[in-house]
């Protein structure tokens, strides 16, 4: 097992914000040009401004970023060059003699530090009260375009992004043998990766349940409880993808006030863990200012333009939908969370995507486990990819 990583395609990393950087942020914040309320209950039209007005004298005057700096700079990373993409890098090595290699992939509107919690207890689970035997060798990549990788020149499929970590994580870094776990896009990259079996990649673990073989239903009608939770599906999203519609068509436009005005980035950002945590709540209490902030501060410092590349195969669902006569073959774990937007399906739903070796939904939470349930979540990975470390 490897335990340095040193490689042409390696360059140490460290994220150091200029001192000018965060004063033009607090002169912005300052400056802020606050909008009218909209009518009727908070979060029904969007992000609430009262809301908004407690994040911005949070972040003007509580936020420490330089305190999260250094936690994230407590970690090795690297800038690592994949085919024609580089990529920001976390790898934390693992206690003990034979730690498994884990890639995490968070989604929109996460980031690295959506999954920092999950780092330590996986790493070093013999810390935490755990047995060493399960530990990890933790990879936390930034997807392209997220704030701390820069944005492809082109468009990236998630399946073409599943090959990218392969390559990441074998040619690289120098795994041999190695899984995955993932939410929202994570999820999808983790479940293109597991698409043919392979013994080097022997399993998968999701928060999220994203791919789907509809083909499947051409010479089967859907069981009740199948059609019951596409239309649960369908009426969980109602008001909720205005947002993709934006990324994948007029990303351009988004961008000019994404990355002139702090405040409109975190709002954009904030009402999607709003209504994704906390949907029909009068606020948000699910996730703190901090960590709110900490998945906002990226995407500012990446200059903000929305990931439009994500939301092509999003919006005509070929990112997502299985070719006909597939299926995903690597045994797949998941771990679903009522308050997602991504409502969890029936086993049978899944059965017709994925080789299903596990199906928990917990009894609450919603889209950020990272954030919101790090104990439960670093629980059921350990737990779920025990069988498959050998």
């Amino acid at each position: 097992m490897q335990t340095t990583f040193t490689s042409p395609h390696l360059t140490p990393y460290q994220l150091t914000v200029p001192d000018g950087v965060l004063d033009d942020l607090n002169r912005r914040l300052d400056a802020t040009r606050w909008p009218a309320s909209a009518p009727g209950e908070p979060w029904r039209w969007g992000t609430d401004v009262a809301f908004m007005q407690r994040l911005v004298e949070h972040w003007r005057h509580a936020f420490d970023w330089r305190a999260w700096e250094t936690c994230l700079n407590a970690y090795p990373q690297f800038i690592a060059q994949v085919d024609d993409l580089d990529i920001h890098v976390l790898v934390e090595q693992g206690s003990g003699d034979n730690p498994l290699p884990l890639v995490l992939t968070h989604g929109w509107p996460g980031s690295v530090f959506e999954l920092l919690a999950l780092i330590e207890p996986l790493a070093h689970p013999e810390r935490f009260g755990g047995a060493v035997e399960d530990a990890f060798t933790v990879v936390v990549p930034s997807l392209p375009g997220f704030g701390l990788s820069p944005t492809p020149s082109a468009v990236l499929t998630p399946r073409v992004l599943a090959q990218t970590w392969h390559t990441l994580m074998r040619d690289v870094l120098g795994f041999d043998r190695y899984v995955a776990h993932g939410g929202d896009t994570g999820a999808t990259v983790a479940s293109w990766m597991g698409l043919e079996a392979n013994s080097h990649f022997p399993a998968i673990h999701l928060n999220t349940a994203v791919l789907f073989a509809d083909w499947t239903l051409a010479d089967t009608s859907a069981a009740e409880e199948e059609l019951a939770y596409l239309q649960q599906q369908q009426q969980r999203m109602a008001g909720e993808d205005a947002y993709q519609a934006i990324h994948a068509e007029k990303p351009a436009t988004l961008s000019f006030s994404l990355a002139d005005s702090p405040v409109g980035l975190a709002a954009w950002i904030v009402e999607k863990f709003h209504g994704w945590t906390s949907p029909g709540a009068p606020t948000l209490s699910a996730i703190d200012a901090d960590h709110l902030l900490l998945n906002i501060m990226p995407y500012w410092l990446g200059l903000a333009h929305p990931v439009h590349w994500l939301y092509q195969g999003l919006r005509d669902m070929s990112g997502y939908r299985l070719p006909a006569g597939q299926k995903i073959a690597t045994p797949a774990g998941f771990l679903l969370f009522p308050n997602d937007i991504v409502v969890a399906p029936p086993r049978q739903w899944l059965d017709r995507a994925y080789t299903v070796a596990s199906l928990k939904v917990a009894a609450a939470g919603g889209h950020f486990p990272g954030v919101e349930n790090p104990d439960l979540l670093t629980q059921d990975i350990r737990d779920f990819f025990r069988p498959y470390r050998h």
